[in-house]
């Protein structure tokens, strides 16, 4: 009966010595497997994020030529608006100009107008004056005649009169005859002078005349030859801004070509890094998976082990420093996996900042080309 007991003591001290190891046994096995599940969310959290980094930078590389195309389009819808603000300009000026030029030849046209009206005015006045000297002649002769009418009257009154009377009346017919003679003779010599200055002055007149139609003829002269110098002026002007203004619009689209050139082939590196990254994620993934599938054949087969470690508890230890030679090696390839990770999101940052600066470049490309645009036709502005 005592040794009944003791061997039933025995046997269940060996037993609960058993079960104590084997409960142990389980709790680290959990604590390995809650621990490996714990990694492999974090793994799947992590390739999920990257996941959702390499879709944002498929969206930004499918937006990007939309972006650029649309900046392209405004750059050259700047260049046309500022190729019409420079024809608008020219049309304006050269209104001005044809306004000018006409309201000159107005002017000019009045003067000469004017001239030819105090020419015709002195004419007039000198055709008066010739009339007046006609009319004096024949007051000259007519009294001339009226003196031999007076004569003759006078011959034939003396020859009727008495002899007594006649030669007193014959004197002072005589003597009324030259004082009356005399100032005829005064008048006639005045009315010369006055004729003579009238003709000198009317000489004067038309020298003064003449020498102004001669300077305002070298005027309009002058005036049209400084207008066709100033037009000739603002048409090289214009030529050579406007050859200045292409080659400025042909320097543009070259350099919008060759940073549409390289944008091209940033998105075609793009391209391969993505297409390299895609890969390397199947890869990951598939290795993974893999793993995934070694440790759930491993944990299946430590559980098993488990269930036996009671009777092969030397195997069993083998297989747990097998599973945890494993599991290190497993550790190692997420570190791996984890800096393949950080490498790819390292790229991805780094192809922003690209994109961001070519983007930059873009902008300040049209911005540049827009203020050149506004200058050039700004100067034109203001230096007419």
């Amino acid at each position: 009966m005592n040794e009944f007991d003791a061997s039933d003591i025995f046997g269940n001290s060996f037993q609960m010595n058993s079960i104590n190891i084997s409960q142990v046994n389980n709790d680290q096995q959990e604590q390995k497997e809650h621990s490996l599940d714990e990694k492999i969310y974090k793994l799947q959290d992590q390739i999920d994020i990257v996941n959702e980094e390499l879709e944002k930078t498929l969206k930004n590389l499918n937006e990007k030529p939309i972006y650029y195309s649309k900046e392209l389009d405004k750059i050259s819808n700047t260049i046309l608006e500022a190729q019409n603000f420079a024809d608008e300009q020219l049309e304006i000026q050269q209104e001005e100009f044809d306004k000018e030029l006409n309201l000159t030849k107005k002017q000019h046209d009045g003067e000469i107008e004017e001239c030819r009206a105090n020419m015709n005015g002195y004419l007039k006045e000198n055709e008066k004056m010739f009339d007046t000297r006609k009319e004096l002649i024949y007051l000259g002769e007519k009294t001339k005649e009226v003196d031999l009418e007076r004569k003759m009257n006078a011959n034939q009154n003396e020859y009727l009169e008495k002899i007594e009377n006649d030669q007193r009346v014959n004197d002072q017919k005589m003597i009324l005859q030259k004082v009356k003679t005399s100032e005829y003779t005064n008048q006639i010599n005045l009315l010369s002078k006055e004729i003579l200055s009238i003709q000198s002055s009317r000489r004067a007149i038309e020298n003064e005349q003449r020498l102004q139609m001669n300077e305002l003829m070298e005027r309009i002269n002058m005036s049209v030859k400084d207008h066709e110098m100033n037009l000739n002026k603002m048409k090289k002007e214009m030529e050579d801004r406007n050859y200045h203004f292409d080659q400025h619009v042909i320097s543009l689209r070259s350099m919008v070509d060759k940073e549409k050139c390289k944008f091209e082939l940033d998105i075609q590196l793009i391209d391969k890094k993505f297409q390299n990254m895609k890969e390397i994620y199947k890869m990951t993934i598939k290795r993974g998976n893999s793993q995934l599938h070694c440790l759930k054949t491993d944990m299946e087969t430590q559980q098993r082990s488990i269930d036996n470690a009671s009777k092969n508890e030397i195997e069993f230890k083998n297989k747990s420093r097998e599973q945890l030679v494993r599991t290190q090696n497993l550790h190692k390839e997420l570190k791996q996996h984890y800096e393949i990770n950080q490498h790819i999101q390292n790229e991805i940052m780094k192809l922003g900042y690209e994109n961001q600066v070519s983007m930059n470049e873009l902008q300040k490309y049209s911005v540049q080309s827009s203020r050149n645009s506004n200058y050039t036709s700004k100067r034109s502005i203001f230096k007419h």
